[in-house]
């Protein structure tokens, strides 16, 4: 079934991420490639563009997931569109019509074991996942994987591409 809009028919863009609703199957969203976050609520038939606390431009890919133990609680991850670095973590608490930004650095898609390096390959390797009782405890992954157990406040190298330099934890 294509991706319908409200005005338009369809959403115009290349799509990269879609989500369903852990409860309520009738709420859907999915990323638009440098376009932003759009939220069905009646099973994707029609499509709203979430912009509240979000960037409009200087991104490219979006990943977003719900919170498996609180669904009303939400995260994305952007992708800066200069160099496929690490953009942004933002974080919603009502079932993605809000938004705020958690984190913004270290760069969680990069090749250093610190993140203080810049770009990355965000634009292919990508990857989001909440833990499913702990609703602030995310997993990112690109060149490297990352996790933060506050939201995004503080991170935690857990697996780096050289395989030699992350700690065990």
């Amino acid at each position: 079934k294509p991706l319908k809009e409200f005005t338009q028919g369809y959403i115009d863009g290349f799509m990269k991420d879609i989500t369903v609703h852990p409860t309520d199957p009738s709420i859907w969203f999915t990323t638009r490639y440098q376009g932003g976050i759009y939220k069905s609520v009646d099973n994707g038939e029609t499509w709203a563009q979430v912009t509240q606390g979000l960037p409009n431009d200087g991104f490219s890919r979006i990943a977003v997931e719900f919170a498996p133990s609180a669904p009303h609680i939400m995260y994305a991850l952007y992708v800066n569109t200069s160099d496929e670095g690490f953009y942004g973590l933002y974080r919603s608490e009502d079932t993605g019509n809000t938004w705020s930004l958690k984190s913004n650095s270290p760069n969680l898609l990069g090749w250093s074991s610190t993140g203080n390096d810049a770009g990355g390959q965000g634009d292919y390797d990508l990857t989001l996942n909440i833990q499913p009782q702990r609703p602030n405890t995310v997993f990112v992954g690109g060149v490297n994987f990352w996790r933060t157990t506050d939201s995004g406040s503080n991170w935690t190298l857990l697996a780096h591409w050289s395989g030699r330099i992350a700690p065990l934890v």
